[in-house]
């Protein structure tokens, strides 16, 4: 590959603490693109009434410590992501925030991951007037309850289910007096 001149020059910034210095190396390269994708940073900046150079520069520095392949969005994959984990995600440690926040489950100090499109599924589970957390509490509490052979009320009602909330069924201390349910016969 022929080498190429790179010119150097400083360029002295705004005002800096003392000590600090207030000028930075900068380095003009010249690079070949391809049409398309010069075409594409073109019109991107006539949008955003920039300098194809500027955008093409941030670009390259908000990008510096990616190596190898790394994972770029989209804006309607930005959409898509955001969407799943319930929150708008604005970078790739947003995202990974919001992803490991939203997939894990703790019991009683067990933690286990959920696969994401579980979690989208029970979210279409809430009904108006419930939110997430509690039909999550609610299910978990019964799944164990009749994985551990009680039998818990089929019903939403009566509040059994609720959180730190004293209802007829609760005694307060967060362990219900769960009544069985009658049996369909009499």
């Amino acid at each position: 590959m022929p080498a190429r001149n790179h010119q150097r020059r400083v360029q002295q910034q705004g005002q800096s603490a003392p000590g600090v210095p207030n000028s930075v190396v900068i380095v003009t390269c010249r690079i070949d693109l391809p049409e398309a994708v010069y075409d594409s940073y073109a019109a991107l900046a006539a949008r955003s009434n920039r300098e194809v150079e500027d955008l093409l520069q941030q670009q390259l520095l908000r990008c510096r410590d990616i190596i190898g392949s790394g994972i770029y969005f989209n804006e309607a994959q930005k959409k898509r992501l955001s969407n799943v984990v319930g929150h708008t995600v604005a970078d790739a440690e947003g995202a990974l925030q919001r992803l490991e926040t939203s997939t894990v489950v703790d019991v009683s100090g067990f933690k286990f991951d959920l696969d994401p499109r579980l979690i989208q599924r029970l979210k279409t589970r809430v009904f108006r007037g419930e939110s997430y957390e509690d039909v999550m509490h609610r299910e978990i509490v019964r799944s164990l309850m009749m994985f551990a052979g009680m039998n818990p009320p089929l019903s939403n009602t009566g509040g059994w289910w609720r959180r730190g909330q004293r209802s007829a069924h609760n005694n307060g201390n967060g362990h219900g007096n769960i009544p069985k349910e009658a049996p369909d016969h009499v």
